[in-house]
Formats: structure tokens, C-alpha cells, sequence
């Protein structure tokens, strides 16, 4: 139900649909704390199961009512595209999601316990990062449709791309030097290890935020499968480099190897997505 508007770019409903299940279920978990004091692990379960469960009658509902899926409106062979796509879209998640714990995975048997907990405060610190880049990815998604029609579309979306970019990187460039405090003041002296892997992980991001308004040209190109691809390689990359540089190096080694996996990622990826934008575009020209 989000994709609808996301695709007509109404952004702010968009993000009110994506915000109301997550909602829903910190309602329901605020409401057990306060007058549920007996509520166990498996109550909890059930409450967000529960809110999956509501968010899922109510999209269908909307759906079928204003969208016209099961009424004939839409075609059979529109959903078939849809599945179709939507496989490769569930693979490259499941990869970016798995990348984002394969460190800290890995590393426990590498390192000594202080030494994980120092990189587990390091990790926690980049998911923080991923909120930033989660946030601009519904907006690139629908203008990457019109960005593969020709290389002025093309070079419009990516003046388009250049301020939000240019943001996010400020602000990591700016995390980058104030790091130090952020440690301090929010987990304490006693991490103060995990700073220099801090700012490796920063860096790296610098790069995957960077490749953002690249990597969904590749679901406009109708090319999810190489994405997917692409994905396995940063994802392979990313745990030879953990194996080789994590004994040498310890945590340091650790955020280089997932740093310099997203640098690679970004040059091939972007390289890759740029070359079939242009191979695209001589090719509707010719036909012209």
C-alpha cells in the first residue's frame, strides 16, 4: 500500500503507512508495560504477530477497494511482473541486512570478548547511519524510473540526488570529528577502543551513501538480478576481508574490511549501473 504513493511521489503518506505499523506495535508494547505486569516473552510475540496481522487486513482492504487488485482492474500479468521483481528485491534486503551483522558475527571468534563488546558499540553506532540512508531511498526509488529514459533524464536525477547526498555526507563528515564525544557521553570511558573503528565505519558509509542514488537504477533498468548479484559480491568481499585483516588488526581491521567492501561496492556498482544507462540510451536513439 506505501509503494502506491511512493510511486505517485505523496512522500508524506508514504512515510505516515510506513510509520503506522512500527507504531502500532510500540503502542500495544508501551500498554503491557504500564498495565500488563505479568506479560511474558511469548505475549510479546503475539502482540507484534497481532499488528503484522491488522497492518495486513487493512493494506488488503485499501487495496481492494481503491486499487482494484482482485476486481480485474489490474492484470494477472502485472502481478506475475511484480512477483517476479519482488524476489530479487527480497534477496538483495536479506543480503544488505545480513552485511550489516556479518561483522559482528564473524569477529567473536576472532577477538576476546572486551574487544567485541568495544566493536559492538561501533556497530550499533552505523546502524544509526542506515536510518539516514533509509530515509532518502523512498524518494529515489520512483525518479530512478525516469532517470533511465535518456541521459538528460539521467543527468537530471542525479542533480536532483547531489543536495540530500551532500547532506547526509555533511553530517557524517561532522559525526566523523565529533565521535570521540559521542562515545564518551552516551556509552562512557570504558569504550573509548571503539573509536578509531568509529570512524573507519564512517568513512566507509561516506561511500555507500554515495552509491545510493545509484543502486535502484538497476530496478529501473529491469535489471534486479545483477543488483542481487552485486550484493553477493560486496557481501563475499566483505567477509574474506573480515577473515584476513580482523587477527592482524583486531576491531580496526574489522570496520576496514566493511569499509573497503562498501568502497569496491560503490565503484563497480556505480560503474556498472552508469554503463547500462548508457548502452540504454544509444539504444533508444538508434531506434529513433
Amino acid at each position: 500500500m506505501a509503494a502506491v504513493y511512493q510511486e505517485k511521489e505523496r512522500f508524506g503518506l508514504y512515510s505516515i503507512i510506513g510509520f503506522a505499523h512500527p507504531f502500532l506495535v510500540f503502542a500495544c508494547l508501551v500498554g503491557c508495560y504500564l498495565f500488563w505486569d505479568d506479560a511474558s516473552l511469548l505475549s510479546i510475540v503475539v502482540i507484534y504477530l497481532a499488528g503484522a496481522l491488522v497492518s495486513m487486513v487493512v493494506s488488503a482492504y485499501y487495496l481492494q477497494r481503491k486499487i482494484g487488485v482482485g476486481s480485474g482492474k489490474a492484470s494477472g500479468s502485472s502481478f506475475r511482473e511484480v512477483l517476479a521483481l519482488s524476489k530479487w528485491v527480497f534477496g538483495v534486503t536479506l543480503l544488505y541486512y545480513v552485511y550489516q551483522r556479518v561483522d559482528v558475527l564473524l569477529i567473536g571468534r576472532i577477538v576476546g570478548l572486551e574487544e567485541l563488546g568495544q566493536y559492538a558499540v561501533a556497530a550499533q553506532i552505523a546502524l544509526v547511519f542506515s536510518l539516514f540512508t533509509g530515509s532518502v531511498s523512498g524518494i529515489f526509488l520512483p525518479k530512478s524510473m525516469l532517470a533511465v529514459q535518456s541521459m538528460q533524464a539521467f543527468r537530471k536525477y542525479l542533480k536532483e540526488a547531489f543536495a540530500p547526498i551532500m547532506l547526509i555526507l555533511v553530517g557524517l563528515i561532522g559525526f566523523y570529528f565529533v565521535c570521540p564525544f559521542v562515545v564518551e557521553i552516551g556509552f562512557g570511558d570504558i569504550y573509548i577502543s571503539s573509536i578509531s573503528a568509529i570512524k573507519i565505519l564512517t568513512i566507509g558509509w561516506c561511500f555507500q551513501v554515495a552509491y545510493l542514488p545509484f543502486q535502484y537504477l538497476f530496478y529501473a533498468l529491469n535489471q534486479p538480478r545483477l543488483r542481487f548479484l552485486l550484493e553477493i559480491i560486496k557481501l563475499g568481499t566483505a567477509v574474506v576481508l573480515l577473515q584476513a585483516l580482523t587477527p592482524r588488526y583486531g576491531i580496526d581491521g574489522a570496520a576496514s574490511a566493511i569499509s573497503i567492501a562498501f568502497f569496491l561496492n560503490f565503484i563497480i556498482a556505480s560503474s556498472v549501473s552508469i554503463y547500462s544507462i548508457v548502452r540504454s540510451a544509444k539504444a533508444a536513439q538508434e531506434e529513433v
